[in-house]
């Protein structure tokens, strides 16, 4: 199983390859990183290789994290648990009101996110929320993420009919306890984008 880790750590980007290793050697052999310098148990020259090797940070933080997270996973779902509330209040008074009932609100854990789900906006005749790919995102053309921006907020990832909304980046406090006044800000700027943009694509 290949797991991408940094998203439900909030760590560096890190990921997991789980399995016996009879299956992962002659994967890693084939990628070129089954060796004693590279890519295996015994990788302890690895260290002299490169002066600087951000795997090793990389690896260090992310079983600090995995610790915390098996230790006590609440602190993680918490945070999530509170962003899910508060998007389904403000999604009460979301404009436009024709496209509510084709949304769908879920928590995801595995991305420690809470996911807006707007492509069922499409299945009708009508014209839906304009969706934006990952190349929008990339080239400054997602105007979801656009709009957030110009409003001095760190937007959030939207692309393929999807919009992933995190705790972090200023909503969580040192003690990872949701900051709710700044994460409603960001949800109703958030609607407010959506609706702004609804208004001059249909």
């Amino acid at each position: 199983m290949v797991y991408s880790v940094d998203k439900v750590m909030r760590g560096p980007l890190s990921s997991l390859i789980i399995g016996r290793d009879d299956i992962l050697v002659p994967i890693r052999r084939a990628l070129g990183m089954h060796s004693h310098r590279h890519g295996s148990p015994s990788a302890y020259s690895k260290a002299a290789y490169s002066a600087f090797d951000p795997g090793r940070e990389a690896i260090v933080a992310q079983t600090y994290i995995l610790r915390k997270l098996v230790e006590n996973p609440r602190n993680f779902t918490n945070p999530v648990d509170e962003t899910f509330r508060i998007v389904n209040e403000e999604f009460s008074s979301f404009e436009p009101a024709a496209f509510k009932k084709d949304i769908l609100i879920t928590k995801s854990y595995n991305n420690l996110a809470v996911e807006i789900n707007y492509d069922r906006t499409w299945s009708s005749e009508k014209i839906g929320i304009p969706i934006f790919t990952e190349e929008d995102s990339f080239a400054g053309t997602a105007l979801f993420e656009s709009a957030l921006s110009s409003m001095g907020i760190l937007p959030t990832i939207t692309y393929d009919g999807n919009i992933f909304i995190s705790p972090g980046h200023g909503t969580v406090d040192e003690n990872g306890e949701l900051i709710e006044d700044r994460m409603r800000l960001g949800i109703k700027a958030l609607f407010g984008a959506i609706g702004i943009v609804c208004k001059y694509a249909t």
